[in-house]
């Protein structure tokens, strides 16, 4: 869902892409695309830090 995401252009800045129009690409509901693109942005935000922080 990411990578659909990223592709679409929903990250770029001016958005090329809503939620609704990713939602639709991929046949599941907005909501439920959010929540999904909610935690994957959540766990590399995390990952990063984390990397960020406890490397030397």
């Amino acid at each position: 869902m990411l990578a659909v995401a990223i592709d679409e252009g929903y990250y770029a800045v001016p958005r090329e892409a809503t939620l609704t129009d990713v939602a639709e690409t991929l046949s599941v509901s907005k909501s439920t695309c959010s929540d999904i693109l909610h935690r994957c942005e959540s766990s590399i935000v995390t990952w990063f830090a984390t990397e960020e922080f406890t490397q030397p």
